[in-house]
């Protein structure tokens, strides 16, 4: 007879447990955030009137070694933009970090890298170069100093 309360009182919570709708539950609001990140995108998406931050990963791990690889990052965000977000979003700039450790918390994003419209036209700084040293591949930041805008003497459309 207690068996019988015991397996009645479970099935009882998990009838109203399943009651409960989708909506009322609470989602994850914490989304990881790197503590260095080269690069950081601003999209402005149609149905938002404010725009959405997205900081890049630059480690990539390889037989048990972490590497920078900010090439790869770069272009992640590339293709979420062109592919992920295809026809869902206004406008798009990617920002560059020059210091030396680029922390996600100083705000220092002030280099425009790529920049993207709703008619699929992308233009890229072309002051921007990758340098690798070593097994990493790095932002060459001495070159993008004097170059934070992209204007009309150095930017060019490109297609992905």
């Amino acid at each position: 007879m207690q068996k019988l309360d015991e397996i009645m009182t479970d099935l009882n919570f998990l009838l109203q447990k399943s009651s409960i709708k989708a909506n009322e539950i609470k989602k994850q609001e914490t989304i990881y955030q790197p503590e260095q990140a080269r690069y950081r995108l601003l999209i402005y998406f149609n149905n938002k009137s404010n725009g959405t931050w997205l900081h890049s990963f630059d480690n990539a791990h390889f037989n048990n070694e972490i590497h920078i690889d900010e090439f790869n990052s770069l272009h992640k965000l590339a293709r979420k933009v062109l592919v992920d977000y295809k026809n869902l979003y206004k406008h798009a700039v990617i920002y560059a970090n020059l210091d030396d450790k680029p922390s996600v918390k100083s705000n220092n994003y002030n280099t425009e890298i790529i920049k993207f419209n709703r008619l699929g036209q992308v233009v890229i700084n072309k002051q921007w170069e990758i340098k690798t040293i070593g097994k990493n591949s790095r932002l060459n930041t001495e070159i993008l100093k004097d170059n934070k805008k992209i204007n009309h003497n150095n930017f060019e459309f490109v297609k992905f």
